[in-house]
């Protein structure tokens, strides 16, 4: 009898987290279409950076609504409402700063 709670308790655990949340997932280009690194994506207090080929993955608890915020230092921060990301997949394209 232990053992079958345990084991019904484990997999609640296991199973909730995947459940509450959203996963975002795509690539960061400039307008040239040239993969962009070290891009820095948040919503909230949740963020990931995009990666040498300008890939990245973010994994939201369920419940957040606000806007997606992709910064670089060379170009132009660019805000996303939850309305275009909540669908998972995301291609952003970024402007350069002009300095």
């Amino acid at each position: 009898m232990k053992k079958e709670l345990l084991i019904a308790i484990s997999m609640a655990v296991v199973s909730v987290p995947a459940s509450a949340q959203t996963t975002i997932f795509g690539d960061v280009k400039n307008t040239d279409g040239h993969h962009i690194e070290y891009v820095s994506l948040r919503v909230d207090s949740q963020y990931t950076i995009s990666d040498k080929d300008g890939n990245f993955v973010l994994r939201i608890p369920e419940g957040h609504r606000s806007d997606l915020v992709v910064s670089h230092l060379s170009y132009k921060t660019q805000t996303i409402p939850y309305a275009q990301y909540r669908s998972g997949s995301l291609h952003v394209r970024l402007e350069e700063k002009v300095q």
